[in-house]
């Protein structure tokens, strides 16, 4: 049952069906141990604390993220911080309600998903003239890669050329329903962890989706993740500045 729901998408009750027998599935559903597909989930998000100074401090200062992302993130209400001292990313559908938001603890290393989160809205950056999709674990990693190709393109716009999606994992539920909602999108470049786990995942994903017709590619950082990679570029061309400044 879980290689049925992890591996090929399927839902809950789907997947007891096809274990066992339908009539399995609607006692199940009827004694609210798996919930409808018509069923939706219901969003929680937590209390914003209105003092968005620590947010910026965290992810730019510590995390090396591009101010003018932060900024636009924030203003479409796509980040925020709590008032528990953490990160919320949140994912929208296509009506622009929240259905998905995720928390990275600003001074612990807390993660988590808000009560309600339905997987198959990921958290994405989106560029609508853009046929591919970049695909990541976090979305600050996706932060972090829009970052450096800003840096390297030397403009503060080119984190939109491309379109950008977190998983919050290694699952591709939000990978199989994102393309289902953008037809236009026909390569994809997997930049997961590179990590045992981030490795065989998108290798996985890598295959899978050839196989359905999308070019494919993967694209790991060079360090564990997109941001040990920006903060090692950053660390790099601060030492190079030190150096002529002193010449």
């Amino acid at each position: 049952m879980d290689y049925l729901m992890k591996v090929e998408n399927m839902p809950f009750k789907k997947a007891v069906e096809a274990c066992t027998n339908t009539a399995a599935a609607s006692v199940l559903i009827q004694y609210g141990i798996a919930q409808s597909p018509e069923q939706q989930k219901t969003l929680v998000l937590p209390e914003k604390s209105g003092f968005s100074l620590r947010l910026y401090d965290y992810l730019c200062c510590k995390r090396g993220i591009d101010g003018e992302i932060i900024h636009s993130l924030v203003q479409k209400g796509m980040i925020f911080d709590d008032k528990r001292g953490n990160v919320v990313f949140v994912g929208f559908d296509e009506h622009g309600t929240a259905r998905f938001a995720s928390l990275r603890g600003m001074y612990s290393d807390f993660r988590g998903d808000c009560a309600g989160s339905d997987k198959r809205y990921g958290f994405s950056m989106d560029s609508p003239h853009s046929d591919q999709l970049y695909i990541y674990e976090s979305a600050i990693d996706a932060m972090s890669h829009g970052s450096m190709d800003n840096a390297f393109r030397g403009s503060k716009n080119a984190w939109k050329r491309v379109n950008r999606l977190s998983l919050a994992g290694t699952c591709d539920t939000a990978l199989t329903f994102f393309l289902n909602q953008h037809k236009s999108i026909n390569e994809l470049v997997f930049c997961l962890d590179n990590d045992p786990a981030g490795r065989e995942a998108a290798a996985v994903m890598s295959h899978k989706y050839s196989i359905n017709g999308y070019r494919a590619r993967i694209e790991l950082p060079a360090g564990k993740d997109y941001n040990v990679d920006l903060q090692s570029f950053k660390k790099h061309f601060t030492r190079k500045d030190k150096i002529h400044e002193a010449r």
